[in-house]
């Protein structure tokens, strides 16, 4: 009996353990949000740090801490983010829009008009974050979200367009510029100095 008793407590301490941490987790969060609601991105971005490291970990977390690495141009780990975030909630269309503008960024132009295709299609689906979305582009003077996407997905296009007739120009037919755009974007991506 003393050896199930052992247990028992030691599963107990661990749950109050892991309890706290949520709970820090949790109120890292909050402050990471309120830091990033005052345009404060590089501190909010430790307290997400602190939130995702304790454990909270959801499509907020991923999200707001992925607007923040955006903002400071660290778009590999802000894309690294939005992925999480999408796993969470694939019915977002602006988690797609946010992954699109940092593959933009990096030069993953072909990347970039895939997730502003997704994010029309996402925008279809009805629920309260879509909503929202339409609610903010009709007071920015849209239609609805979908019709500014649409917009940045023809300026994307004719991005990958120009990129397209930079490629044949520079090295002929079947060249790729893209990837070493990438690259050469990659280095001041991250905000870790390791490169991965």
């Amino acid at each position: 009996m003393g050896i199930f008793s052992t247990l028992a407590s030691l599963f107990k301490a661990k749950n109050a353990t892991s309890d706290q941490a949520w709970r820090d987790g949790y109120e890292a969060f909050k402050e990471g949000s309120r830091l990033n609601f005052e345009r404060k991105p590089q501190e909010a971005l430790v307290q997400f740090d602190r939130a995702i490291q304790f454990g909270f970990v959801d499509v907020d977390a991923y999200a707001e801490r992925g607007s923040c690495l955006q903002l400071l141009n660290f778009d590999l780990e802000a894309i690294e983010d939005f992925d999480a975030a999408i796993a969470f909630d694939p019915t977002d269309s602006n988690l797609y829009f946010m992954r699109a503008t940092s593959k933009g960024s990096i030069g993953d132009l072909h990347g970039c008009v895939s997730d502003l295709q997704e994010a029309i299609r996402v925008a279809g689906i009805d629920n309260a974050a879509n909503r929202s979305h339409n609610t903010h582009a009709q007071e920015q003077g849209y239609e609805d979200i979908s019709s500014f996407y649409r917009m940045r997905l023809l300026g994307a296009e004719m991005d990958l367009e120009d990129q397209s007739a930079d490629e044949i120009r520079l090295k002929g037919p079947g060249a790729s510029l893209g990837p070493d755009l990438a690259s050469r974007c990659r280095a001041k991506a991250r905000r870790r100095g390791d490169g991965a």
